[in-house]
């Protein structure tokens, strides 16, 4: 955002985005899954493709380690697996992203390295 003495839709879509945001973030988690899927043309309008994928990655982790928690009942884990798979076929993944990773022209390596291991 920026100061300025009119506005922009820009700053509209900022606006419509933040209050979006803290809106679904007070809600329960079954609920904010399905509103992110609703409102997600308002939320990711106009945004960095790094920073969408980056959030695309955080929720796929978040997912997985839920699931690895719960199938093994350990509070801390030291390594989990993503598909790159996964990553590619969430829904708005392909609908929005396909020029990006034909962008990137690095096709061999989403067939190479199905699996990426994260570390911090």
């Amino acid at each position: 955002m920026h100061l300025r003495s009119y506005v922009c839709d820009e700053d509209v879509d900022v606006a419509v985005r933040v209050i979006l945001e803290s809106f679904i973030n007070t809600q329960k988690a079954s609920v904010m899954r399905q509103m992110r899927k609703n409102f997600d043309r308002y939320i990711f309008v106009n945004r960095d493709h790094n920073e969408l994928l980056l959030y695309l990655l955080k929720q796929l982790v978040r997912d997985q380690l839920h699931y690895e928690r719960a199938r093994h009942k350990e509070t801390t884990l030291s390594a989990i697996g993503i598909p790159e798979s996964d990553f590619i076929e969430k829904n708005f993944l392909k609908k929005r992203f396909k020029f990006w990773f034909k962008m990137v022209g690095n096709s061999r390596f989403l067939k190479e390295k199905p699996v990426q291991k994260l570390e911090d």
